[in-house]
């Protein structure tokens, strides 16, 4: 399990790489879409070796959005996203404090349970749009 698991962190890691080329909005999209999804189902492994691949890979994720936004942003635009990564750092940082003295709510981990799910059943859709295939679909009739 835990080779399987370094496998597809590998691989998300690789399509990562190819997404951040891109500055359409739907790779944008599928990248925040399945770095999330690998990071939330990252908290369903208990060893180490089972969860950190899957934690590599979501932030490898969160990083080449981050670096693909940057690299296309305007002042406002990055401005805001310099705004919304500080928000979310403090965030987890007093989340990491709480939850260190103290188990999470029993309504967070379903709530995290839902996320997860509909981040991973939205990934195909969203993979669709990213390779045009709505567009192509569009066109049959042409």
């Amino acid at each position: 399990l835990a080779g399987m698991l370094l496998g597809h962190a590998v691989l998300a890691l690789g399509a990562f790489l190819v997404l951040a080329t891109s500055s359409a909005l739907s790779a944008r999209i599928l990248t925040g879409v399945a770095a999330a999804a690998l990071l939330l189902r990252s908290r369903l492994f208990v060893t180490l070796r089972q969860r950190v691949p899957l934690v590599v890979g979501g932030l490898a994720g969160v990083f080449s959005l981050g670096w693909n936004m940057l690299a296309h942003a305007g002042s406002t635009t990055l401005l805001g996203v310099v705004g919304l990564a500080l928000v979310l750092a403090i965030v987890t940082v007093a989340a990491g404090a709480t939850y260190s003295r103290r188990p999470p709510s029993p309504y967070l981990g379903r709530a995290a349970d839902l996320i997860d799910t509909l981040t991973v059943v939205s990934v195909i859709p969203i993979a669709c749009a990213v390779v045009g295939l709505y567009g192509a679909v569009g066109n049959l009739g042409h």
